[in-house]
């Protein structure tokens, strides 16, 4: 593949710049907004809240200082040629730090979830750890320019391969805890479920498509637009999952997530009005089994969707 004009290679970043934090601005609005309406009493709130905005406030920064570099790059002169120019300047260090903190920060919440599932088990997630222990490595390489154009396809990969670990440990341990939902929240179990897949996969894609570009001579390619495209898919990946979640549940429902559970002494029946106690108490140890279910497998995600009884 032919080399880029130092041009061309500015339209492509200020496109894909202005595409991807596009999307992720709306995005995030839409989700805080929801989120925030919808679960700001539930026991994660604080927890997932502060990974939304910890995540678009990275993926802001990440893409200003991009837009920067590119502005500096045009002469604000162009002169009297029809045809515009460009300065090959190189791109900052702060865009590619916050690119790694960004992988670092989402590989490691997804470790956390997991490890939270498979009952903080270490072992489940000793690779995973690892593969994020080294990505936390490359920041003094990346700093002291050790490996010119190699350190952040290496860190691609390493995330690639972290995210696909934690996604199938996930879906494993929420599949195999299907049958401990009540019956009435199987469908929604199932959907964030879905939903982890589908957001897991569109990470996965985003840096399997760049990596195939580097290795199909476009040698630059990663390096030129891949730290803003990931750092923007990471935030558009998370706040993609909390929003499918969050409507999920409205869909189902049109009360808050507190369902308020009572107990047979709790109802007085009205004349002519015959009262299902057996009933009651079948549907009071199905509620505790939820909440069970919740708190041995606290994952905070998974955890907006299934019932709680509600804190006094």
């Amino acid at each position: 593949m032919a080399k880029l004009r130092c041009i061309d290679v500015l339209q492509i970043r200020m496109g894909l710049a202005a595409a991807f934090y596009g999307i992720l601005f709306m995005l995030a609005a839409t989700t805080i907004w929801t989120f925030v309406i919808r679960y700001r009493r539930h026991p994660s709130f604080a927890l997932l809240l502060s990974m939304l905005i910890l995540t678009f406030s990275l993926a802001t920064v990440q893409s200003a200082l991009t837009i920067v570099n590119i502005a500096r790059s045009v002469p604000s002169s162009p002169g009297s040629d029809v045809s515009f120019s460009c300065l090959d300047l190189p791109v900052s260090l702060a865009p590619d730090l916050l690119f790694e903190i960004q992988m670092i920060l989402g590989d490691s919440f997804a470790i956390y979830r997991c490890w939270m599932l498979w009952g903080k088990s270490w072992l489940a997630v000793a690779i995973p750890s690892l593969c994020t222990l080294s990505l936390i490595a490359l920041i003094p390489v990346l700093c002291l320019g050790l490996l010119p154009g190699l350190q952040l396809p290496i860190s691609g990969i390493i995330s690639l391969v972290t995210n696909i670990l934690v996604t199938l440990l996930i879906v494993i341990k929420l599949w195999r805890s299907y049958r401990r939902v009540m019956p009435e929240d199987r469908i929604l179990f199932r959907s964030v479920v879905s939903f982890i897949i589908q957001t897991g996969v569109l990470y996965h894609m985003t840096i399997f498509s760049l990596l195939i570009a580097l290795f199909n001579s476009w040698v630059d390619g990663f390096s030129t637009v891949g730290p803003n495209i990931i750092t923007n898919i990471v935030a558009i990946s998370f706040h993609l999952l909390i929003l499918q979640v969050s409507l999920s549940r409205s869909f189902h429902t049109s009360t808050d997530n507190y369902p308020v559970a009572h107990s047979p002494d709790d109802i007085t029946p009205s004349s002519g009005q015959n009262i299902d106690f057996a009933g009651l108490r079948l549907r009071k140890a199905q509620t505790s089994q939820a909440v069970a279910l919740t708190m041995t497998s606290p994952d905070p995600i998974v955890d907006l969707i299934l019932p709680r009884i509600p804190r006094h």
